[in-house]
């Protein structure tokens, strides 16, 4: 069973395509909804932490956002954070030890992590 997730700069709801190479990547316009991961909640997931750069130009934060409402309104815990000098990139890389002093991505991932997976008193 899966305890919790993680989702960094995700390409949650992407749509409309607008290059040629995306839209012949995910296929006919009419197939495309099938093809976002918001569209794809049904009901409660695991608990979750969703985070994004403020600057990136790749994946909106928006994404971010979106995701976050739709798993909420289906019952989900979701906690979201945004980090205001990160792009796309540099999300991911300031998990690495020599990034980390860009932003706490490392620490509030494990702190997330942590508190999920953490026995319950009883």
């Amino acid at each position: 069973m899966l305890a919790a997730a993680v989702g960094l700069s995700g390409p949650y709801d992407f749509l409309p395509l607008r290059t040629p190479e995306l839209q012949r990547i995910f296929g006919p316009e009419a197939d495309r909804a099938d093809t976002q991961p918001i569209n794809q909640v049904r009901g409660p997931a695991p608990p979750m932490l969703l985070a994004t750069g403020d600057r990136d130009l790749i994946v909106s934060p928006g994404n971010t956002d979106r995701m976050a409402a739709k798993l909420r309104a289906v019952g989900s815990q979701v906690q979201i954070i945004h980090y205001p000098k990160l792009d796309h990139p540099l999300v991911v890389a300031a998990l690495a030890p020599p990034l980390q002093g860009i932003a706490p991505v490392m620490r509030d991932v494990a702190a997330f992590i942590d508190a999920v997976t953490a026995p319950r008193g009883g």
